[in-house]
């Protein structure tokens, strides 16, 4: 695993200990008039847990596929239920 920071943090209600699964955005669906997004095409690439919670950020160990901070689409993390 490496250590994982992730752009939400006590402030959006995380907290440690939650876990979150790690997607790959493939695509985004738009609306064609407005431009908004209204959907991500995504697959996991793998699974993070926090062990520290700031305000707004929160940091933990990721396991899965390597992440490239290069990749142009970008990746999302969901909240897996408690």
């Amino acid at each position: 695993g490496c250590t994982l920071y992730l752009t939400v943090g006590g402030n959006d209600g995380v907290q440690v200990g939650d876990h979150f699964e790690i997607h790959q955005i493939l695509s985004e669906v738009t609306d064609p008039d407005t431009k908004e997004v209204l959907d991500k095409q995504t697959k996991k690439v793998g699974d993070f847990v926090v062990s520290t919670v700031r305000d707004k950020v929160s940091i933990g160990q990721y396991g899965g596929d390597p992440l490239s901070p290069g990749y142009v689409k970008g990746y999302s993390a969901r909240l897996v239920v408690k």
